[in-house]
């Protein structure tokens, strides 16, 4: 009987997820923990099923140490150093000595997630972890994956909420909002929203592009929406209004384009804009 791997990955994994929001990690990491049984270093989709129970021993031990329950909390944490470890291993296999050439952009964005969950389980909400998944997830030079840089925006939020960094936790917070709310995304809304409640985020800091309600803008950020970038962000912002490219602002900043495009997907998003023209007129209206 051949059994086929990545589709089993897949299911596995869209299920795990499934339980997951509906608050039962401990279902999910059955459905993970299923498939990893029969786990091939050469099967990248290793990397998403492991970065998923990650995000269940993350809930899991999280619960414990609320419970009083260090031992609990414990075995999550060991369960997870392995499942870093798989992931590490997928991405490091070899083909007769040989490393892989073709993990690609999303092989690797779903290696730092993993690197963050596993920080999360052992009671870290660690920005740096965060901010490298949400740059990940921003590749071939537009908006890339959307629904995970929204994802891993939400824990970004609440990492820089959780270290006291609460303007940037709120910009982080309300374009991830603003990104799950176009999509459709109803439990990721409904997270955020929660985390909003938790942490006190200012209502204010919330994406001002409201088009499609009755009094919204437009498509057009409200007056004072640069007040959710960051200082770097604005930067960016400026040049953008100068009618810099990638590689221009990349010189100009002394950072690499590719960061240069990462900072000029998040204006975007945070600003509710569409382009970069639109992006311009909003900094040429706010006097940058």
């Amino acid at each position: 009987m051949v059994i086929r791997r990545v589709p089993d990955l897949h299911r596995a994994g869209l299920a795990a997820e499934h339980f997951l929001w509906r608050g039962d990690p401990g279902t999910a990491l059955a459905h993970v923990e299923a498939v990893l049984e029969w786990a091939d270093l050469h099967e990248t989709g290793n990397i998403r099923i492991a970065t998923t129970g990650l995000w269940a021993h993350a809930e899991i031990a999280a619960r414990a140490r609320a419970a009083g329950d260090g031992e609990a909390a414990r075995r999550s944490e060991a369960a997870a150093d392995r499942l870093l470890e798989l992931a590490r291993r997928t991405v490091a296999a070899t083909y007769d000595g040989v490393p892989r050439a073709w993990l690609g952009f999303e092989g690797h964005a779903w290696a730092a997630r993993a690197e963050a969950e596993h920080r999360r389980v052992h009671g870290v909400h660690d920005v740096d972890l965060w901010r490298t998944s949400v740059e990940s997830f921003v590749y071939g030079g537009g908006e890339g994956f959307v629904y995970e840089v929204a994802r891993s925006r939400w824990r970004l939020a609440e990492a820089l909420a959780e270290n006291g960094e609460r303007g940037e936790a709120a910009a982080e917070w309300a374009a991830s909002l603003a990104a799950a709310e176009r999509l459709g995304a109803a439990p990721l809304a409904s997270a955020l929203k929660d985390l909003g409640r938790r942490a006190r985020l200012p209502a204010g800091a919330r994406p001002p592009a409201e088009a499609a309600r009755p009094g919204g803008t437009g498509g057009r950020a409200a007056p004072g929406a640069v007040a959710v970038l960051t200082v770097r962000e604005r930067e960016v912002l400026k040049l953008v209004a100068e009618g810099r490219n990638n590689k221009e602002i990349a010189a100009t900043l002394f950072i690499s384009p590719k960061t240069a495009s990462v900072h000029v997907s998040n204006i975007l998003a945070k600003l509710g804009v569409t382009s970069r023209t639109q992006a311009a007129a909003v900094a040429h209206r706010e006097g940058l």
